[in-house]
Parts: structure tokens; C-alpha cells; sequence
């Protein structure tokens, strides 16, 4: 349930569906059962992607404990800090 209303207060996933499903789906049409369905597709479909990126969060937050996750953070940090220095060089 939570996965939906993050999705749902995605601007820009409401943009999206607004934007594609009238290309493909006559939306007068419509009775309340494909209403259902359209709406249990979208559900399993983009809340199976955001439990994978869960699931991968979760356990790469478990990898990263101790003096390999500072290692981590400093490479990371590193990495922000060169980007950002080539960003401001660039521009």
C-alpha cells in the first residue's frame, strides 16, 4: 500500500499514465471491472520494481556496515565531490 501512494504522489508517474493510457485505452469506454484491472496491472507491475529497489536498498545498507562502509562513504564522497568540481569547471 505504501509503494501506491508514493507512486501516487509521483508527479511525474500521474503525468506519465495520464499522458499514455488515452493512446492505447478508449477511456469512456470503460466499465468499473477494466477500471480494476487497469488499476491491479499498474499496481503489481511498478510496486514489483519499487520491492526490488527495496529489497536491493536493504541489503546494500546491511553490506555497508562497519569499516568497509565508511570506505564506502568516502569513495562516494570523493566521487560527489569530482563530479561537482567538473560540473563547475565545465559550466
Amino acid at each position: 500500500m505504501t509503494g501506491l501512494l508514493i507512486t501516487l504522489g509521483d508527479q511525474k508517474a500521474v503525468l506519465f499514465y495520464l499522458g499514455f493510457l488515452p493512446g492505447f485505452l478508449n477511456l469512456s469506454s470503460l466499465s468499473a471491472m477494466d477500471i480494476a484491472m487497469v488499476a491491479a496491472i499498474t499496481v503489481m507491475a511498478v510496486g514489483g520494481v519499487k520491492l526490488a529497489y527495496a529489497y536491493a536498498a536493504s541489503k546494500a545498507g546491511q553490506m555497508c556496515v562497519g569499516n568497509s562502509g565508511r570506505a564506502l562513504n568516502t569513495l562516494a564522497a570523493c566521487i560527489l565531490f569530482m563530479a561537482g568540481g567538473w560540473i563547475i569547471i565545465r559550466v
